[in-house]
């Protein structure tokens, strides 16, 4: 059975979130609390030190949320992660705070957040702004931000052969580059 999203498409996000790019627009907080470029080489534990909260759109329909924590699962399956947690923009819970609260409890020191099928530019604006004021009442947890995973990304699974991958070298959607 086919895994039901493009799963190394979000493996591409969460890696240029980490830095695997020395890319000055993939912002992240980092340890003094302020938010900066991803300047720093990647080591072999980065991932066994991330714990990941992916962001859907939140439905009054459960199956439909029900399809994102598959998906958080199927991520979380032998890559190395600390942990996938799940968010709603909006309508389900756990929001995005929430999920943020829980990857923190669980005890993350390092959070990436991926917003999922989150076609509608505003959701994940929306998704990083409820995170950035998480964050600022939290500066003991480094908040790093991946650039969106869309529907579209199924399409683009052809270009995973291409190093630098669908949207360019840093992993981000080129919409998101020119803002």
């Amino acid at each position: 059975m086919n895994p039901p999203a493009p799963l190394s498409a979000l493996e591409r996000r969460i890696d240029a979130a980490l830095g695997a790019t020395q890319d000055a627009e993939a912002p992240h907080r980092d340890a003094s609390g302020s938010f900066a470029p991803g300047s720093a080489r990647r080591s072999p534990g980065d991932r066994a030190a991330t714990t990941v909260l992916l962001v859907g759109r939140g439905s009054t329909d459960p199956e439909a949320n029900a399809e994102l924590c598959r998906v958080a699962r199927l991520l979380w399956e032998g890559r190395g992660l600390a942990g996938v947690e799940t968010a709603f923009v909006s309508v389900a819970a756990p929001d995005v705070p929430a999920g943020l609260d829980r990857c923190h409890l669980l005890g993350a020191r390092r959070v990436v957040l991926v917003p999922f099928l989150l076609a509608d530019e505003a959701l994940s604006r929306r998704a990083r702004l409820q995170a950035e004021g998480w964050a600022e009442a939290h500066p003991e947890v480094e908040l790093r931000f991946a650039a969106a995973v869309g529907p579209e990304e199924d399409e683009d699974e052809g270009a995973a052969d291409d190093p630098d991958g669908p949207d360019g070298p840093d992993g981000m959607d080129s919409r998101a580059r020119a803002r």
